[in-house]
């Protein structure tokens, strides 16, 4: 069971949602995404310089694109403020460009948004790393994320990850 979020959080993470600009997308089409990005186009995005947030059905998705360092910490703090919003119980983070050394502000993020919020007990972040590096700051992430309590798994493909969000993962430490 979702609580509302006390009005006290509420006034706290506003201030974090408007501090990043929103601007909407050119079409899917135009832009040259491939299929999956354009399912995701169907619902509400939040561009944040290369990077992505839409609120797919079911979950909200994260796609870096070519973020810079200081664009990763914003798209990871608006991810954070978004999924208090909206009660978001599933995300996929999708990595782009190789940046291993911004994506540790998803730490921060997710600690500040388990300080504002009660985070829902069927919670799933599925991470998809886009190079080795990313890779290894993911699996550093997983380990301190599943130790405070989040449901937090690396996947190798987006599919594995959106099969293992939608439950219909069939075995392996990640079915649930």
């Amino acid at each position: 069971m979702r609580s509302a979020l006390p009005a006290a959080t509420q006034r706290a993470l506003r201030p974090l949602c408007a501090s990043v600009p929103t601007q909407r997308t050119k079409s899917a089409h135009s832009a040259g995404m491939d299929s999956s990005a354009r399912v995701a186009q169907q619902d509400r995005g939040r561009t944040y310089g290369d990077g992505h947030i839409t609120e797919c059905s079911g979950y909200v998705r994260v796609d870096f694109g070519s973020c810079s360092c200081g664009e990763l910490s914003e798209v990871y703090w608006a991810f954070a403020a978004l999924c208090v919003e909206k009660h978001a119980n599933r995300a996929l983070l999708k990595a782009g460009d190789d940046a291993p050394e911004g994506h540790y502000a998803l730490h921060d993020a997710l600690h500040a948004m388990a300080r504002h919020a009660v985070i829902p007990l069927d919670f799933k972040l599925a991470l998809v790393p886009s190079t080795r590096p990313v890779e290894t700051v993911y699996r550093e992430a997983q380990q301190h994320l599943r130790a405070a309590g989040f449901n937090a798994w690396v996947f190798r493909s987006e599919n594995e990850a959106l099969e293992w969000l939608e439950g219909r993962a069939t075995g392996g430490e990640t079915a649930s």
